[in-house]
């Protein structure tokens, strides 16, 4: 649910899962792209805004193909 949230630009689902705290938010899809990684893609500042509040989302994380960060992106 999250990784979908974050691609559809559901910014209210977004935020309301990542009050749960057992949310993995840097977990990798099979693509090698986490959750943030997806939003910067899409050009999505608001979700990025969003994500990189959260004091788990870790910045420095790159994607396994060429290891570049979502801030890269």
């Amino acid at each position: 649910p999250f990784f979908i949230a974050c691609q559809n630009r559901n910014e209210q689902v977004v935020k309301l899962l990542l009050l749960e705290k057992d949310l993995e938010p840097n977990i990798k899809r099979q693509s090698g792209y986490n959750a943030l990684h997806i939003s910067a893609n899409q050009g999505d500042e608001n979700i990025v805004s969003i994500l990189i509040q959260d004091e788990r989302i870790d910045l420095n994380m790159g994607t396994e193909l060429d290891d570049k960060t979502a801030l890269y992106i």
